[in-house]
């Protein structure tokens, strides 16, 4: 608490109505800057000018025919106090109940989707292929294709048997050749002997127009192709 709190307690009120002199205004300006407690009452006040502001003129006395009550002060103080409390009261309840919705469209949303997606991938037709050997090599591989809205879907198993004259860990990669002949490189992975690699990869490719699927070496040698007709 600030050593001079106790002097200016009580001008917290008259601060925010306007009601101080220029000189105990700047007095108490620069007694806010360091003392947390009366500023964190003028912010508690701060509704007061917006509230006389609502008071209609024609109820508003052209002269004061009686003195002002001695406590009108603290009065005026309690029922700001009231206010800002109730105010609080319903921006918490608000942003409760926006975080519930929230929470209820997120989880409506994600279920929606979800079903779409599952739907999806239940009702899609696909097709299994085994790939076949070019020439004669370790790797043994099958695929299944699903068909997507945006192109195919594609599940592979690859197994690397041990055979002699091949080397040890070796990366390979997955083509898709289109009806057109254009070949793209849609997955690669490292496989060593005995290793069996299981992968998803995808391609724009409509399942239809893809005429082959090859496995590659690094240095592009075709080691196992399918027909997926």
């Amino acid at each position: 608490m600030n050593d001079t709190h106790d002097e200016f307690a009580d001008w917290d009120a008259a601060y925010v109505l306007g009601a101080l002199s220029t000189a105990d205004r700047a007095a108490y300006e620069q007694h806010l800057n360091g003392c947390p407690e009366c500023a964190q009452a003028v912010r508690g006040l701060a509704v007061i000018p917006g509230l006389l502001g609502k008071v209609p003129p024609e109820d508003v006395p052209g002269e004061a025919v009686d003195p002002l009550p001695a406590d009108l002060l603290a009065r005026t103080r309690q029922a700001a106090q009231g206010e800002v409390t109730q105010l609080r009261r319903r921006h918490r309840r608000l942003v409760s109940l926006v975080a519930v919705a929230a929470s209820v469209v997120l989880l409506i949303g994600g279920l929606g989707v979800g079903a779409v997606l599952w739907s999806q991938r239940d009702t899609a037709p696909g097709v299994a292929v085994v790939m076949h050997q070019v020439e004669a090599n370790p790797l043994r591989a099958s695929i299944h294709l699903q068909d997507r809205a945006w192109g195919t879907e594609i599940e592979m198993k690859c197994t690397y048997t041990s055979s002699a004259g091949w080397g040890g860990r070796e990366v390979y990669a997955l083509y898709v050749v289109d009806d057109a002949g254009r070949a793209t490189s849609v997955s690669t992975w490292a496989a060593a002997p005995g290793s069996t690699s299981e992968l998803t990869a995808a391609t724009a490719v409509p399942r239809a127009q893809i005429a082959h699927l090859q496995v590659r070496t690094a240095a592009g040698k075709i080691l196992l192709t399918a027909n997926p007709d």
